[in-house]
């Protein structure tokens, strides 16, 4: 019960002068004032000098007046408020909700614009001086606040017979549960809004404001433009009721009344709330209050049991929010009587929505409701960066890194690549099975033939025999002819393998030193070599490719005597003249053309073919020329005439 006032005129002539302060200013003429203070500071001159400047310092018109009228008032009258009345500026239409503090109305503001607001009157009886004395500052502070997804609070003030009110934005909006339930929101949108919500609750945070009475009733969803929008609404209500962020709250500043009753939503509220005062308050009772939100977002249901909440005293009530730990909720969902349950439709959905919130979500909720604060998120911006996490498939901070852990978020974040990966190795497995059975039977014939395995033994090793003495008569004739290309070709089908004989002997060795021409040698570029000859009668070589330039070469060092561009695209063949002094080149453009050896000069150019001419061989004599070309045409020219005009 509340001391009588011969109990507190009592207590506040013993007390500081902040108490005399505040009492002095209740008292309903400045005759009285000034009565009590002679009453009060008695023998103590100086702390009537100072509680006078405090009055002085506080006395600013028109609001200590509608102070004064307030508490000759509301401690003695009930203002009863109906739509149609006038509040001010703002015309009331109709009630639009009721809560524990007072009543909001859906009001029309007449000037000095029009617009409509939402009104949130407070009940009289429960005000107190405190209310007044912040009153201003709160206003001031509200108004900082600046985020899409809060509530502005547009005014606050005084009625003329002292009852105090806030003027907010009108939100047209769903309570946050009822419109995901309306809506069969899944997990992930719960929790995207979830979010929205917590950032709104970090910028108030960042303001200096703590919300103190977050529920589902208190987060609105509208529909803008197809797409929800989360308003927070009621910031700032609870604060009018207690001290300053950096004020440590009494017990009669409580958000618990001295005579029993909640000044908030108990199944929201935080265990420091609950203690009457006991503790001061900071930013992380709103954190473990948007974890209860959390839970009845993802459950359906409030942490603790809404009977026993409805049928425990006071006492009782206050002991559960402080001393008893919730159920996790993927617990709570498999518990839920499926009667009762306005979320679940089957067991099916049970079931995913309790695999869904085992794990992860579960610490993050439990986490955000730690009892003791000092283990909870320490802001809304780290609740939400968990949150995050989840939706990314990535560790969270409320659970330990185990390796299994880690892994298997790794896994959910790459599931496309690893389902990829698992069908890309079943089917190198499934291959891996067949090659086995089939060398399973191929290891079965190998047996039934291993009689003759011997007999094909030998007639290999005959038969590559012959191929090598074949293919070194065809090197030694290539050589003679100049033809290193060829010769060399035939030189290295017999360079043995890992595991195969080595047939080759002194014929072999001497052949390749013959023919030996390094490739870094014969090409200054870095495009394809196609041809090389040797220079009839002379220790030249003669190359061509890619870039389409003829280069002359010393065979002995490698220099490059001359360099032709042949103009001729790619040059794909070249062939030099019995007697050496004419090389003729074979394009990609079809033609043939001639050139001095020694110096590089052009002599005669003709078309060969009608697409790419390949490979040139003279005749012995000198007097005719073949030539193939890429449509498998072979043509013989004479050069009788021909070499006439060369020479």
């Amino acid at each position: 019960m509340f001391p009588n006032r011969a109990d507190l005129t009592k207590s506040m002539m013993e007390s500081s002068e902040e108490i005399i302060f505040q009492e002095a200013l209740a008292k309903e003429t400045t005759e009285a004032c000034e009565t009590y203070l002679l009453e009060a500071c008695a023998g103590r001159p100086e702390l009537l000098q100072s509680v006078r400047a405090l009055l002085d310092a506080y006395s600013h018109g028109e609001f200590l007046e509608k102070t004064l009228t307030f508490f000759a008032n509301a401690r003695s009258t009930s203002t009863a408020f109906r739509p149609d009345v006038v509040v001010g500026p703002y015309h009331l239409r109709e009630r639009i909700g009721q809560g524990g503090m007072g009543a909001v109305y859906m009001a029309e503001q007449l000037q000095p614009v029009r617009r409509k607001v939402a009104i949130k009157i407070i009940r009289p009886g429960m005000d107190s001086l405190d209310v007044v004395r912040r009153f201003h500052r709160e206003q001031r502070t509200l108004a900082m606040m600046d985020h899409p997804n809060i509530a502005r609070v547009l005014d606050a003030s005084v009625t003329e017979t002292g009852v105090s009110f806030f003027v907010m934005e009108l939100v047209n909006g769903t309570p946050i549960l009822e419109f995901c339930e309306k809506q069969a929101s899944d997990v992930e949108q719960r929790l995207r809004l979830f979010i929205d919500c917590c950032l709104a609750i970090q910028h108030a945070h960042q303001k200096g404001i703590i919300h103190r009475d977050i529920k589902p009733s208190n987060v609105l969803v509208t529909v803008l433009d197809g797409l929800p929008v989360v308003k927070v609404i009621d910031f700032g209500i609870a604060r009018a009721f207690t001290s300053e962020t950096s004020e440590t709250i009494s017990p009669g500043n409580s958000l618990v009344t001295q005579l029993g009753e909640f000044l908030g939503t108990p199944q929201y509220m935080s265990p420091e709330q609950a203690s009457l005062g006991e503790d001061s308050l900071d930013i992380r009772t709103d954190i473990y209050s948007l974890g209860a939100l959390l839970y009845a977002l993802l459950t359906g249901d409030p942490p603790f049991d809404r009977e026993r909440m409805q049928r425990g005293t006071f006492d009782e009530v206050r002991e559960m929010i402080r001393d008893v730990d919730p159920l996790w909720p993927s617990v709570r969902v498999r518990q839920r009587k499926q009667a009762h349950d306005s979320t679940l439709t089957d067991n099916s959905t049970r079931r995913r929505l309790v695999q869904r919130l085992t794990g992860d979500l579960d610490c993050i909720v439990m986490k955000a409701m730690e009892k003791d604060r000092n283990r909870r998120y320490q802001s809304a911006g780290e609740l939400v960066e968990d949150l995050q996490c989840f939706l990314d498939s990535k560790p969270i901070l409320a659970r330990s890194p185990t390796a299994a852990y880690t892994l298997s978020k790794f896994a959910r974040r790459h599931k496309g690549f690893l389902i990829s990966g698992v069908i890309a190795l079943t089917c190198l497995l499934s291959g891996l099975v067949v090659a086995i059975v089939q060398a399973r039977h191929a290891w079965n014939a190998e047996g039934i033939a291993l009689q003759g395995q011997e007999r094909a033994n030998a007639a290999e090793s005959r038969m590559a025999r012959l191929l090598y003495v074949a293919d070194m008569r065809i090197a030694t004739q290539a050589t003679i002819n100049g033809d290193s290309v060829i010769a060399n070709e035939a030189l290295e089908k017999h360079r043995p393998k890992a595991g195969e004989e080595d047939l080759r002997s002194f014929d072999w060795y001497f052949l390749r030193h013959k023919n030996k021409v390094e490739t870094s040698e014969l090409l200054s570029g870095k495009k394809s070599l196609y041809h090389l000859c040797r220079i009839n009668g002379t220790s030249q070589l003669a190359c061509c490719g890619e870039e389409g330039v003829i280069r002359i070469l010393e065979e002995s060092d490698g220099r490059v005597l001359v360099s032709i561009n042949a103009e001729q695209g790619e040059v794909n063949g070249l062939a030099s003249s019995p007697d050496g002094k004419i090389l003729a080149s074979a394009g990609d453009d079809g033609t043939v053309a001639f050139w001095d050896s020694e110096t590089g000069k052009p002599l005669r150019r003709f078309r060969a073919h009608l697409r790419q001419a390949f490979q040139i061989v003279w005749s012995p004599d000198g007097t005719q020329l073949a030539t193939c070309g890429n449509e498998k045409d072979v043509a013989i020219w004479s050069l009788v005439i021909f070499r006439a005009i060369l020479t």
